[in-house]
């Protein structure tokens, strides 16, 4: 029996980067994107970089465009875009923290709003325990071009960490949660050990005045 349970985001906590971003580049170069597609992505990243559109509605527009994709093309996909890409994003501090919490025998849990078939391989690499993430639609081994459930950002991040620690009887308050962003607050409040990793300025400023675990990675 794992003796607690620790969460760690991915996107600028478990690497230097943007999954999303990455995935979009990498798409492109393969020539699996088009340049108007591209385009197209990049005035929705500004309107959401200036506010004008949520980080859900961001996702739910590229998303629509796995409609019909089989599944095991996509998850083979990830496999090597894991492989040739994200692996090397991948922070050293971050590999050393994953280290330190297994050989204490913590439960190890993936909390991501990314996609499931970006987090799959991260989660099989890093030998995580679990992973929480937003995960896609299918029907027929398709995708549908929806997302499955609610998407796993701010509080409905919280939900799931509560929902997993009671499914596996941890107690929340003896949790650890590694994160970067402003959106984890909801988490980082619940957990007893919040960890703000390269946090973004607003989380910084609240880290500071709580007196949460601040590092540069």
């Amino acid at each position: 029996m794992s003796e607690y349970i620790v969460f760690y985001d991915l996107d600028h906590t478990l690497i230097a980067a943007s999954s999303g971003q990455l995935i979009v580049k990498d798409l492109y170069l393969r020539n699996m994107l088009s340049l108007l597609a591209l385009g197209k992505g990049m005035v929705l990243s500004a309107l959401y970089r200036m506010g004008f559109i949520s980080t859900e509605s961001l996702i739910q527009r590229w998303v629509t465009k796995l409609a019909g994709m089989q599944c095991s093309f996509l998850e083979r996909y990830s496999e090597t875009f894991f492989d040739q890409t994200v692996k090397k994003y991948i922070y050293p501090q971050a590999l050393e923290s994953l280290y330190i919490h297994k050989a204490q025998g913590a439960y190890l849990v993936l909390l991501s709003a990314s996609l499931d078939f970006i987090c799959k391989p991260v989660m099989k690499y890093l030998h995580f325990d679990a992973m929480l993430c937003t995960q896609l639609e299918v029907n027929n081994d398709h995708y549908t071009g929806s997302i499955k459930g609610s998407y796993c950002y701010g509080k409905e991040k919280l939900n799931r960490a509560l929902q997993l620690c009671l499914n596996h009887t941890f107690n929340i308050h003896d949790a650890y949660y590694y994160a970067d962003s402003f959106a984890d607050i909801p988490v980082l409040e619940a957990v007893g050990h919040p960890h703000c990793v390269n946090p973004d300025q607003k989380l910084l400023r609240i880290a500071q005045l709580q007196g949460w675990a601040i590092h540069s990675w």
